[in-house]
């Protein structure tokens, strides 16, 4: 039987590496295809993903208990990637969208 999101979470918390792989076995690829789309990058998404399971890892053994694990999941990698896009924007000087649309044409 395959164990839920909750149970997973518990094992988490307890230590269980092999739980986390699991977790993210699972929710890995929706959250692959959502970072890859928003920051059309696969390497930057695959960061972002990393990044969200050390976060919710963090979490998890710190007490967090998500309710929704999969949304709350979804909500870390949403926050990633806002970040990782801001960095991306800073790193460009700043320069507004259209600017740097112009100058790629």
């Amino acid at each position: 039987m395959t164990p839920t999101d909750a149970a997973l979470i518990e094992r988490i918390a307890e230590g269980e590496s092999s739980a986390l792989a699991e977790l993210m076995d699972r929710h890995a690829p929706a959250l692959m295809r959502y970072a890859t789309h928003f920051l059309q990058s696969a390497d930057d998404a695959d960061e972002v993903l990393q990044d969200t399971f050390v976060r919710a890892e963090k979490a998890i053994r710190k007490g967090i208990r998500p309710e929704h694990v999969s949304a709350w999941l979804f909500r870390i990698t949403v926050n990633r990637c806002r970040s990782r896009k801001r960095q991306t924007w800073r790193c460009m000087g700043g320069e507004g969208r259209e600017a740097v649309i112009s100058r790629a044409h």
